[in-house]
């Protein structure tokens, strides 16, 4: 069975979403520290011009705004509202560098992993369901070890 680019691409961005969040978590935590640092400058050198620091702080929002008009919206977020067309567009946009890119195929995948997701959503477990099957076993499990922890 031949696997398609799509395939390969999407198990290519699973195989880095972990360093992917931690770069962002990482960028997020160094951008705060760098902001801290600058106001504590900006308040030692100019400690009544409190407008320069609010100029400085409009650049990074500045930035976003632009990246806002620019960046398409994800195939997800058209998917789930039941939107192919855009969907599919954003696919294009996204990958549309990427020779021999499933467009169809990727937007099936989404489309089946939404459904899948609806499923389990309808399916939601109720209290009720801590008493039945292996999630009693657990419930005893950790009701003894509590009483234990206390005598």
């Amino acid at each position: 069975m031949a696997v398609s680019s799509s395939s390969k691409l999407s198990g290519t961005l699973a195989k880095h979403h972990a360093t992917i969040s931690v770069l962002t978590a990482t960028r997020s935590n160094v951008g705060g520290i760098i902001v801290s640092v600058m106001m504590q400058q900006l308040n030692q050198k100019h400690p009544d011009d409190y407008l320069l620091a609010m100029r400085i702080l409009w650049a990074p929002i500045g930035a976003m705004i632009l990246f806002w008009a620019f960046v398409p919206e994800s195939p997800w977020f058209h998917a789930r509202r039941g939107n192919k067309e855009a969907a599919m567009k954003s696919l294009r946009q996204l990958y549309g560098n990427v020779s021999g890119y499933d467009f169809e195929e990727e937007y099936n995948i989404i489309a089946r992993t939404i459904e899948h997701e609806n499923v389990l959503l309808n399916n939601k477990p109720s209290y009720a369901d801590v008493f039945r099957g292996v999630n009693l076993v657990r419930t005893l499990t950790q009701g003894e070890r509590g009483r234990a922890r206390h005598h």
